[in-house]
Order: C-alpha cells, then structure tokens, then sequence
C-alpha cells in the first residue's frame, strides 16, 4: 500500500518508523521490569536469582545444571541440525 501510493521510499521510511517504534518499547519494558521490579532490580540480580534456582531445580541435561550455560544436550543437538540442514 505504502509503495503504490507513495513509492519505495515512503515504504523504506514507514519500516523504519515502525522498527523504531518497536525498539522504543521494548527499551521501556526491558527497563521498567529490570530497574522497577522488586525481585529484578537489575542484570546482576538476575543472574544471582538464575545461579541460586540451579542448585533447587537443576535442569536436566545442561552443564552443571545451569539455567545461563552454553553447554548442553539440546543445544548441542540444535546447533548440528543447523549446520547440517543449512
């Protein structure tokens, strides 16, 4: 719609608008759940929180049981798929 009537420009600058608006939000929220909320507070925070839940409910068939890892079953499993259907 946006290039018939206004040509490829006016849909360049209408995608742009809208990815920004987007990007916008999701700063906000990104900033009110991590700075406003009690039990965040912030990114250290949360990792403290993610390392003390590992050793109550360790997840099964990651490195240590870790919730942050790179390292695990799954992981490992999808990053071969990848390679090999890519």
């Amino acid at each position: 719609l946006y290039t018939a009537t206004g040509g490829l420009r006016a849909a360049f600058i209408s995608s742009w608008g809208h990815t920004a608006v987007i990007y916008i939000a999701l700063c906000i929220f990104m900033f009110q759940i991590y700075a406003g909320h009690d039990d965040l507070g912030s990114p250290a925070k949360v990792y403290k929180n993610l390392r003390a839940i590992e050793k109550v409910v360790p997840v099964a068939n990651n490195m240590g049981g870790s919730y942050i890892t790179m390292f695990s079953e799954s992981g490992l499993i999808f990053g071969i798929i990848n390679i090999i259907g890519n």
